[in-house]
């Protein structure tokens, strides 16, 4: 941000300024060539890259990395159109705007910007750190958050999905809702609430919090008791706790974190017990072949025995499993935005599925599909027949977004390119001095016959 200023900038602050524009510059080729999917384009394009350049270059101070939040809206956006309580905004002055930066930890005050020219400081009255926090944070101001932790990680929450730079690559994670369409179309009579919470619990707050988990939720009772596969010597009733409010979600995770076995969910969304065991038939356990760990398998031969349930797996590390009759309905991994929305054009067939939460991994994209930049400046294929569609003129051709390369991934350039046209000088220069030189004294050396004096 450009603040006036009473004094013509020095020398150091004119260095200090084509630096950071230099970072930006190429910070937007890192995010256009990784794929990650942030808008880039236009005067919000232009105040994500500022805000993310700040996130990812702190200034130390007496040996301690500071926390940052920001939060970047279009001009002319709604302010909190899904807030359940406004926060308090503080409007900066233009040349207050470094300050401001400092008062905004990353957790309870945030930078609001409007624009290159309009900044704000929002105070909540709690904290949000955590990803859960500011996935509803997202959802409730319509922003584009920016935060960087006390460890130096990055993270950038938007409608689409949690975008985290960790000091070494970019990853993608996509936000729970995503995932509900594909299982809604397995259970279209399963209540709606009750399958987005427990997402949301399994997505945002188990799996962000490494901490390893079974639900399953059951559709036909309201107070499921003694089912065939559930052991119940060992569990505990549940207090009044639902699955389908946030409010809740606190105690479960940390009931989560200290207990093995199911938790079970009643179809309307009550927790029943805790600490349920799943067992399996021994038709499952002869047709269903062992998968992941034992608790992954445990809970897929489990859901091929009890149609009427669907089940919910969280590693510790992270991914999130939903098993229906057997079979997987919905996984999540956080992946590479590299790997989250590269496809190889060389290779052809395959399901026409897009990348999202619904492609099946490894699935292989059309050949048809093109590189292009979308109106919102997001980086994805495009149904054009012209090879690079909408390809800035200063990227080149990387073998990975042309569908008329010639020499698949990682060729450098398309057919025709510079590549073929530099075999010509080569050429030339193998039939100049050096070829002469074959045939000279060298060549005559080699025609004489063994022993022959020089």
């Amino acid at each position: 941000m450009n603040n006036p200023a009473s004094h013509p900038p020095t020398a150091s602050e004119r260095a200090a300024n084509a630096t950071r524009q230099c970072r930006r510059r190429r910070l937007r080729e890192e995010l256009i060539d990784e794929g990650v999917p942030l808008p880039l384009e236009g005067r919000l394009g232009e105040v994500v890259l500022e805000e993310l350049d700040h996130a990812r270059h702190p200034e130390l101070h007496e040996g301690s990395l500071p926390r940052y939040g920001a939060l970047v809206l279009d001009e002319g956006a709604e302010l909190w159109p899904g807030a359940k309580a406004a926060p308090e905004v503080v409007k900066l002055p233009l040349e207050g705007f470094e300050l401001g930066r400092r008062l905004a930890d990353g957790r309870a005050s945030f930078v609001l910007r409007y624009g290159p020219d309009t900044s704000h400081v929002v105070f909540f009255d709690r904290s949000l750190e955590f990803e859960s926090s500011l996935v509803d944070l997202q959802r409730g101001s319509g922003a584009i958050v920016v935060q960087r932790s006390a460890s130096g990680r990055v993270r950038a929450v938007s409608p689409d999905g949690i975008i985290t730079w960790d000091s070494a690559r970019w990853t993608f994670k996509p936000l729970a809702g995503h995932y509900a369409p594909p299982i809604r179309r397995l259970v279209p009579k399963a209540d709606p609430g009750v399958l987005d919470g427990l997402l949301e619990l399994c997505v945002h707050w188990l799996s962000a919090g490494r901490i390893g988990a079974t639900l399953e939720w059951v559709l036909d009772e309201d107070e499921p008791g003694r089912r065939p596969g559930l052991d119940l010597r060992a569990s505990i009733p549940s207090p009044d706790l639902w699955a389908d409010r946030d409010v809740h979600f606190p105690g479960v995770l940390g009931a989560a974190a200290q207990m093995d076995r199911a938790i079970i969910v009643g179809a309307r969304g009550r927790v029943v017990r805790f600490g349920v065991g799943l067992r399996s038939s021994d038709t499952a356990s002869r047709l269903i072949a062992p998968v992941g760990g034992t608790r992954h398998t445990s809970a897929r031969r489990y859901s091929y025995d009890d149609p009427n349930s669907i089940v919910f797996v969280v590693s510790q590390d992270g991914p999130v499993t939903v098993f229906r009759g057997g079979a997987p309905a919905a996984s999540l991994r956080v992946e590479r935005c590299e790997a989250t929305v590269r496809f190889d054009p060389h290779r052809s067939g395959g399901a026409s599925t897009p990348p999202g939460p619904s492609a099946a991994p490894g699935a292989v994209r059309p050949s048809s599909w093109t590189w292009s930049t979308s109106p919102a400046g997001r980086v994805g294929p495009s149904t054009s027949s012209a090879p690079c569609a909408g390809r800035p003129s200063w990227w080149p051709c990387t073998g990975r977004r042309c569908a008329a390369c010639s020499t698949g991934r990682g060729a450098r350039w398309p057919r025709g390119g510079p590549s073929t046209r530099l075999g010509a000088p080569r050429a030339k220069l193998a039939e100049g001095p050096r070829a002469k030189l074959a045939e000279g004294p060298r060549a005559k050396l080699a025609e004489r016959p063994p022993g022959a004096a020089g």
